[in-house]
């Protein structure tokens, strides 16, 4: 990880040499996209089911629920699912990834929960666009 993040970044610093961009710009951006690399380790402790240690219903809801955590999580950081979200969006984004994450049936709950209202704007709004064609 160290190959892309600040202050090292030598991945990230060789990548910007060659794209004759900022480095640090491009350090950053390596880290907002790794970002997922640091939590997830973490998890494990909290969530053994992640590492198929559990019974299999318990790694099956441990999966689909980190899963969406993750994507969950992107979005946040990157500021975009389907369109550019907005603040509270990304705000609810983290927490419910947080709690998607985290072991449990209620944290889960309502991790789905704030994830139903962040994602909700992004999906709606971009299906009532409709696109006109020759007009």
């Amino acid at each position: 990880m160290s190959a892309i993040t600040p202050p090292v970044a030598v991945a990230a610093y060789a990548a910007a040499g060659i794209a004759k961009a900022d480095p640090w710009a491009i350090g950053w951006q390596a880290c907002r996209l790794g970002i997922v690399a640091y939590i997830v380790p973490f998890i494990f402790m909290f969530q053994p089911a992640l590492i198929l240690q559990g019974t299999p219903s318990e790694v099956i809801l441990a999966l689909i629920t980190g899963t969406l955590g993750v994507v969950a999580l992107s979005a946040a950081v990157e500021g975009w699912l389907r369109k550019k979200m907005l603040v509270w969006e990304r705000v609810l984004a983290i927490a419910a990834a947080l709690l998607l994450m985290y072991p449990g049936l209620f944290t889960d709950a309502i991790g789905l929960g704030l994830i139903v209202i962040s994602f909700f704007r992004q999906y709606a709004s971009i299906g009532s666009a409709k696109l006109k064609v020759g007009g």
